[in-house]
């Protein structure tokens, strides 16, 4: 998706990523693993929000759109890493007595921006797997994001 990401990926890259991004990668010496979008969010490390790890969700998404298409059956393992994104991205972040806001690890305003990163990620993944095309999946994240 635009600038932020320029470089070329498969869909065994975007599975790869996505498994870093939602912290279940096993290989936790990795920086991926500290530095993707649920480990730069996690309660008890240095809270970034790091727009970047957003928008590499939505391009893994994006790369693996052929993929979700194309199979009746998904790979359980990309299943669990988008309902973990998902998840303990609401549950830290988002709701009011999430570890991250009822703690004042975050303002009100980042956790807003976290849910609406995260409303892109859900509606191009349940879209996604709802056989949609992939101009609705990502049509509410490119108007938001003016990609």
């Amino acid at each position: 998706m635009k600038k932020l990401l320029n470089f070329t990926m498969n869909e065994d890259l975007a599975k790869e990523e996505l498994s870093f991004h939602s912290g279940r990668n096993s290989d936790t010496d990795d920086l991926r693993w500290e530095k993707g979008f649920l480990g730069s969010l996690r309660p008890y490390r240095n809270i970034e929000l790091v727009e970047s790890n957003f928008h590499a969700v939505m391009h893994c998404i994006k790369i693996l759109a052929p993929y979700l298409s194309r199979n009746d059956a998904i790979d359980k393992g990309l299943i669990s890493d988008i309902s973990g994104i998902l998840c303990f991205g609401k549950a830290w972040a988002v709701h009011e007595d999430g570890l991250l806001l009822s703690n004042q690890i975050i303002t009100p305003d980042q956790a807003k921006t976290i849910d609406s990163w995260l409303d892109c990620i859900f509606y191009a993944w349940t879209m996604l797997l709802d056989s949609q095309d992939e101009n609705v999946a990502f049509e509410p994240y490119n108007q938001q994001y003016k990609i």
